[in-house]
């Protein structure tokens, strides 16, 4: 399955996003058989067999600095063939403060919807 679930879950810890620019950051994946479709540049395998996908929006600086550490790398990925990076949704339930006066903890709902698929992020 494709990492998408930690990336986002990680730029939600690690980086302090909210719910949907943590969807819609640029992923990786690694790619071990087989081909993505979308792509800008011919296939070349490493050694390993492993190849890094970078989705579109990853600066051309990370790629040519993971290829000058050894690793294999095609991109960007763009169009449908984005659809490897995995798609979803987020809810997140979040503390606030409560108001003046007001009987115990306050808490609000915060959404996000992957705009590589259908969906959408609503409330009510």
């Amino acid at each position: 399955p494709p990492p998408s679930p930690s990336q986002v879950l990680l730029n939600m810890l690690q980086h302090g996003m909210d719910p949907q620019a943590a969807l819609d950051a640029p992923r990786l994946c690694v790619e071990a058989t087989g081909g993505a479709v979308g792509l800008q540049e011919p296939a070349s395998r490493h050694s390993s067999g492993v190849v890094l996908l970078l989705e579109e929006g990853i600066p051309d600086e990370v790629a040519e600095e993971l290829r000058r550490k050894g690793h294999a790398v095609r991109g960007p990925v763009c169009g449908e063939g984005r659809l490897v990076f995995g798609k979803g949704q987020v809810i997140q339930r979040r503390a606030v403060p409560s108001p003046p006066g007001a009987n115990g903890p306050r808490a609000v709902l915060w959404a996000g919807s992957d705009g590589r698929a259908d969906g959408a992020a609503l409330g009510w």
